[in-house]
């Protein structure tokens, strides 16, 4: 179902590429801000630097990005609206986003490489390559409703907890109540923000006005690609 929120034309808009650009461009310039901090001492090997600039830069995006995504899923008057085509019109704005951080932590990754030898790794760079090209098939072909991808965009939530976990080992020990907090939520969040979040999908779509169906016949009643997506 093509969403009014969400269009090629949208995403190759001067005024709406600025929030591409913001992350493109904003996290490098945060990066070069994190060398200050006093943790980054000199005595810090360089790799290490990296790897904390790093996380620290991934904790902040994850807790901008689920924040707005938990606004959206929950916080939302849904109340009589058909979801499959109601545009919010924020959620191509983060997805903007999304994908100028995903770009720049590429561009980050590589530098890694080639200066250090190392990078954090073939499969978390081969997962963006992936995502960047989601992110393209969305624009340009899919266009599925607004509401829903701001639901998916809470898979990122337990993203919080993996890197402010390693942050809070690295920094204030092993045996931290962070740490022990951090590590005993990573798994919950996770299994909640990446499976649980499907009966809450199903939920609301059997509730739009023109379905009335048990939530666990919702699959019955999606498109084939949708099931396989």
């Amino acid at each position: 179902v093509q969403s009014k929120g969400a269009t090629f034309s949208d995403f190759i808009e001067p005024r709406t590429m600025s929030v591409f650009f913001a992350s493109a461009f904003g996290y490098p310039l945060l990066d070069r801000c994190l060398t200050k901090l006093p943790f980054l001492g000199k005595n810090t090997p360089p790799y290490r630097q990296h790897v904390l600039r790093n996380r620290i830069i991934s904790l902040i995006h994850n807790l901008a990005v689920s924040s707005i995504a938990g606004w959206v899923s929950f916080g939302m008057d849904l109340e009589g609206k058909d979801l499959l085509r109601y545009p919010v019109e924020i959620i191509p704005k983060v997805l903007q986003f999304e994908a100028g951080y995903i770009c720049q932590d590429s561009v980050m990754e590589i530098c890694s490489l080639i200066y250090f030898g190392r990078w954090g790794g073939t499969s978390i760079f081969v997962h963006h390559l992936v995502v960047l090209a989601v992110l393209g098939v969305y624009f340009n072909f899919i266009k599925l409703g607004d509401y829903y991808i701001g639901v998916l965009l809470l898979m990122t939530s337990s993203n919080v907890f993996l890197h402010g976990g390693y942050l809070a080992r690295l920094l204030l020990g092993e045996h931290s109540c962070l740490t022990r907090l951090c590590t005993r939520l990573f798994p919950v969040s996770y299994v909640l923000s990446r499976f649980g979040i499907y009966p809450w999908i199903f939920y609301v779509y059997s509730r739009q006005g023109q379905f009335q169906f048990p939530w666990w016949e919702a699959p019955l009643h999606l498109k084939w690609y949708c099931q396989v997506g």
